[in-house]
């Protein structure tokens, strides 16, 4: 899966990139919560939870079942925010 999660990770970084802050923005909007704890659930390489941070004061968990997509949005994480933790698990099954 190691391969998929990163073939995915450059499809969202090169095409899909610019939509996360909106989809954000439409997120935060909607809901009206812009801080407390938010659960990004299949949250891949994090992309939006990052941006979700970003735009908020939100901390946010980003669960995903596939350990290399959760290693990949440490990183992304790591280099933008500080309040997305990456969490591996199954939606069906939740470790929170």
């Amino acid at each position: 899966m190691k391969k998929s999660a990163e073939g995915f990770t450059r499809i969202a970084r090169e095409v899909f990139a610019p939509i996360y802050p909106v989809i954000a923005e439409q997120v935060l909007a909607w809901s009206g919560i812009r801080d407390g704890l938010c659960l990004d659930l299949g949250s891949g390489p994090g992309l939006l939870s990052v941006a979700l941070a970003e735009k908020s004061d939100l901390s946010v968990i980003a669960l995903d079942a596939e350990p290399a997509m959760a290693r990949i949005a440490q990183e992304t994480a790591a280099e933008r925010t500080g309040r997305v933790a990456p969490v591996i698990g199954d939606v069906h099954c939740m470790p929170v």
